[in-house]
């Protein structure tokens, strides 16, 4: 289960998604990183990425996509994600497209 949460953490057991991506405009490159840790606070794994050529959107859309090929290998039930990316968040939240 994926959750993305805005205010109260509901569940017991989970693991939690912390990520950003950065964008150098003058040399049209990006890098992402990703922590996850447990609900007890407890590092569990990261990893940092650089990408060649793409903006921010597609930045923080990548270190999503990486992030959740991580979750599957380490079998996480529950994930919760955090981003300060609110059109990357909209867009895994619209289950419409």
């Amino acid at each position: 289960m994926i959750c993305l949460i805005v205010g109260q953490i509901l569940f017991k057991d989970f693991f939690e998604l912390n990520f950003d991506g950065s964008y150098v405009h003058a040399t049209d490159f990006a890098s992402c990183g990703a922590v996850i840790h447990n609900s007890d606070g407890k590092f569990i794994q990261a990893f940092s990425k650089r990408l060649d050529h793409c903006h921010i959107l597609e930045t923080h859309l990548q270190v999503i996509f990486y992030a959740m090929k991580m979750t599957l290998y380490l079998k996480v039930d529950t994930l919760i994600v955090e981003s300060d990316c609110l059109e990357a968040i909209q867009l895994l939240d619209d289950v419409d497209h």
